[in-house]
């Protein structure tokens, strides 16, 4: 775990490669503010590049099998079940410390009647139209 401050992170050398590069990825992480966060950040880019790392990643536990992403929008309603909590500062954090997206993620609820849609019959008749031709070809 490195410190700075009130602010802390893992570092995890051991990430998965991105575009090419030797990665490594910064998890557990916290902070009391976005100022103390950066600067965290920032020494933490700066020792691993040193290290031959070309590219690093966060938030992220070492891989997406284990906590990872910042929540950069919400609706301020419970995540759904093992869905990340960002600290109040971690996304100003990450971008002050020159952090992009590279890729994202969005979760929404709905109603489970809008969800469910019945079946076509049009498409089961299709789908046994396709059989019989096929049964036919053989």
């Amino acid at each position: 775990m490195v410190t700075r401050d009130s602010a802390r992170c893992a570092i995890y050398r051991d990430a998965p490669e991105w575009n090419h590069r030797r990665t490594a990825a910064i998890g557990q992480f916290a902070c009391a503010s976005a100022a103390e966060g950066v600067a965290l950040l920032d020494d933490v880019a700066a020792k691993l590049a040193r290290e031959g790392f070309e590219a690093v990643i966060g938030p992220m536990d070492g891989d997406t099998w284990h906590a990872y992403r910042v929540v950069a929008e919400s609706d301020l309603s419970p995540p759904f079940l093992l869905e990340p909590i960002s600290g109040p500062h971690d996304l100003a954090a990450f971008r002050g410390a020159g952090f992009a997206a590279i890729s994202s993620y969005v979760s929404a609820r709905a109603k489970l009647e809008d969800a469910i849609v019945a079946p076509r019959p049009r498409c089961r008749v299709s789908l046994s139209r396709l059989g019989t031709a096929a049964t036919r070809t053989r």
